[in-house]
């Protein structure tokens, strides 16, 4: 009786191996860059820090201005409101890689994403959502309007931009949880993810020239309360908040190749 034809198992080439290696490991990195990255130019105001690395949070619906304070009171209520913004920063991380049902990143997990995940991924929703509205009312003159007393150097109110914030972040939140319901785990996050740096990309791509021309047209004095500053400001951290999820990324699909060839 003829023997059927054995497939020969071509074991991965060392080079490509270590190729892959360096890739993930690479990413990884990255990743641990960027969050050290989002505390330097969050807390860049708090100490000694670089004019050209901007103002971090001030100025934003995250620490509004306010006018009747002197420059240290100003400073020492920003401080504990940049440790809650960085905090929230890290969690919504922690967040976007946890498992259900585990406080430790696993890659071994084929379930739908749970709802935490996708609180995590609304959040970065709702900073590239707001940095955009903010930059685009920033153009006619709008937000000033909307966020403060007298406009420059005046008292910042964001009680209705708060409420708006948090609609949208529940918007996101639902929107996504409802789409990757029936999609296992990778699934889900490849494509939430790939949604959420392009959106990220885009609003960066409209914030950051429209910020240098509002300062070069309207002039730079107190740039902070412009709505393009917030935008950048929002879409930073965004873009920060998502290499640790793409890193992660990388090793679930070496998980699903190698599940693959068994």
């Amino acid at each position: 009786m003829e023997q059927p034809p054995i497939l020969d198992y071509r074991p991965i080439q060392p080079r490509a191996r270590l190729g892959a290696r360096l890739v993930r490991g690479g990413m990884l990195a990255l990743a641990i860059i960027a969050i050290h990255v989002a505390a330097i130019l969050v807390f860049n105001p708090v100490w000694p820090g670089v004019e050209a690395l901007g103002g971090g949070a001030i100025g934003t619906p995250a620490s509004p201005i306010d006018a009747s304070l002197d420059n240290d009171e100003k400073q020492s209520q920003y401080i504990p409101r940049a440790a809650g913004y960085f905090a929230v920063f890290l969690l919504s991380q922690w967040f976007f890689l946890m498992p259900r049902g585990s406080w430790r990143i696993t890659v071994a997990n084929d379930e739908p994403l749970p709802k935490r995940n996708a609180i995590a991924a609304g959040l970065i929703g709702m900073l590239v959502s707001i940095g955009l509205l903010a930059t685009l009312m920033e153009i006619p003159d709008w937000w000033l309007k909307l966020t403060t007393e007298k406009g420059l150097n005046s008292t910042q109110h964001y009680g209705v931009v708060w409420v708006v914030m948090l609609i949208v972040w529940a918007t996101w939140s639902i929107v996504f949880y409802s789409y990757w319901r029936s999609l296992d785990r990778y699934t889900g996050m490849r494509r939430v993810f790939r949604w959420l740096l392009a959106g990220t990309i885009v609003e960066l791509v409209i914030a950051a020239p429209a910020h240098a021309w509002i300062i070069k047209d309207r002039g730079g004095e107190c740039y902070c309360q412009r709505g393009t500053w917030t935008g950048l400001a929002f879409g930073v951290p965004a873009a920060l908040g998502l290499f640790g999820p793409g890193a992660f990324l990388l090793f679930m699909r070496e998980k699903k190749r190698r599940e693959g060839l068994i």
